[in-house]
């Protein structure tokens, strides 16, 4: 795996863990988002039985912004993890603190966020 790759893959994890609670909803968001990112499905079953068990005790990566290349890259990364959020209807504060720095950091406009907002919350999962 790349770094970017293990950057966003560890984000994703930390989002579900955010409220210490997994719920369903978080995990077939997460696999249908690594399957989008070109994960097998083995290598998502390894990924979910790794670090589904207990919650990340590393913190979440803060440079998520400087693994990707490309703005768009960047904005992709970021709706796959508001994907998460909203998965279960609700959204931990931890979860919203974490999107916000991203946010800030990235310097998207309301705009943006607004339309990435928008995609997150029509992701099929």
């Amino acid at each position: 795996m790349t770094k970017t790759a293990i950057g966003l893959v560890q984000a994703l994890f930390h989002m579900v863990w955010a409220d210490d609670i997994v719920s369903p909803e978080e995990v077939r968001a997460l696999t249908v988002i690594l399957r989008q990112l070109g994960f097998s499905l083995p290598d998502v079953i390894c990924l979910l039985d790794a670090n589904l068990s207990e919650p990340p005790k590393d913190p979440p990566p803060s440079n998520l912004d400087e693994l990707f290349p490309s703005r768009e890259d960047q904005k992709t990364a970021l709706q796959a993890l508001m994907t998460i959020c909203f998965s279960t209807g609700s959204i931990d504060a931890a979860q919203v603190g974490y999107i916000e720095g991203l946010v800030v950091r990235m310097g998207l406009s309301s705009q943006e966020l607004e339309e990435l907002r928008k995609r997150a919350m029509e992701t099929p999962c």
